[in-house]
């Protein structure tokens, strides 16, 4: 969870030096390449941002891996069918050159910005697009009333950097006991526990 109810300058103190001084060299070197472009997609926009988006993810390692979205179909469809009907659903995506370099999925749910996904282009990895669009982001946060943090949803080393705090998460799994498969499998777990103690 990254904190955005303070102002932007006081956010990039809480930064650790290192990581100011990366942003800012990472500014200038893509001012070298002419400059970064931001768009934000919502509504009729986000089709096309969330092909641009899986194509991105898709190209890199997770492509690699088998674990981009675009190799899970059903996935696929289900998440971009989830952001074109929701409202507060938005792709912000970083252009350099005119070329796509990163791109993050977000939503907006009461006061908080979710941030589900984040790709960038491996390629242009030497002018840390991701770390760019990240502190885009998290000014533009800073600014907004309206949105009182960003919920990265998983914790990853990099997120410490950035100032981010773990909330305690919690685990909960349930058996449906009105089906007969359901009321096996949590006979049979709720067995293997008691047995586990012993």
């Amino acid at each position: 969870i990254l904190d955005t109810r303070q102002e932007v300058d006081s956010w990039r103190r809480t930064l650790p030096k290192n990581m100011r001084d990366a942003i800012r060299k990472a500014r200038g070197r893509v001012a070298t390449f002419g400059g970064a472009d931001i768009a934000v997609s919502t509504g009729a926009d986000l089709p096309a941002a969330y092909e641009q988006f899986v194509a991105l993810e898709a190209s890199g390692w997770k492509g690699t891996q088998g674990t981009a979205i675009l190799q899970q179909p059903a996935w696929c469809g289900l998440l971009g069918h989830y952001l074109e009907v929701t409202s507060s659903a938005q792709i912000r995506s970083l252009h350099v050159g005119g070329r796509i370099a990163a791109s993050q999925l977000s939503v907006i749910v009461g006061r908080t910005l979710v941030l589900l996904k984040v790709a960038y282009d491996e390629q242009l990895a030497h002018l840390s697009p991701g770390n760019l669009l990240i502190a885009n982001l998290a000014e533009e946060c800073c600014e907004n009333p309206a949105i009182d943090r960003i919920d990265c949803t998983v914790w990853q080393d990099w997120h410490q950097r950035w100032g981010m705090m773990r909330e305690p998460t919690f685990e909960l799994l349930a058996f449906n006991h009105r089906s007969i498969r359901g009321a096996a499998v949590g006979a049979t777990w709720n067995a293997r526990r008691i047995l586990i103690r012993q």
